[in-house]
Parts: structure tokens; sequence; C-alpha cells
């Protein structure tokens, strides 16, 4: 069974590149796309595990969404 489980995702993944080669510009967009979500959520969760003492700026995750935000987008003003 392990052995048809790995076929079976090996012809997944065959799927999947045949898919990102053949359009490139679209999945390049959704790669961008992916990517900056993916940097938005993990700098918003680090953050707001890192900032979690009493006299802290950054107190919801709202605001740790606002400061990856800006940090990403800016100099981090």
């Amino acid at each position: 069974m392990r052995i048809i489980r790995l076929l079976r995702g090996i012809r997944s993944l065959q799927k999947i590149l045949r898919m990102i080669f053949h359009d490139r510009v679209e999945t390049g967009v959704a790669s961008v796309g992916l990517t900056l979500f993916m940097l938005l959520t993990l700098s918003s969760i680090s953050i707001l595990n890192c900032e979690n003492h009493a006299d802290v700026n950054i107190k919801t995750a709202g605001d740790a969404i606002w400061w990856s935000f800006a940090t990403v987008t800016t100099v981090g003003y």
C-alpha cells in the first residue's frame, strides 16, 4: 500500500510540475502572491510571539499584521 501511495504522490507531483512549467506567467504571479502571503503571515505570527510583555505596542493580531505590512512595503515607519 505504501508503494501505491508513493507512486500516486509522484504522479501528482509530475502533474503539478507540468502545470507550473506550462503557464509560467500565471504561476509566476501566483508564486509571488503566495510568497507575499506567507511572508506576512509568518512575520505577523513571529512578532506577536516576540512581543508578549506588558508594555508593548503590538498587542493584537491586527497590530501584528499591520506591523508586518508596513515593514514589508516601506522601510518600517
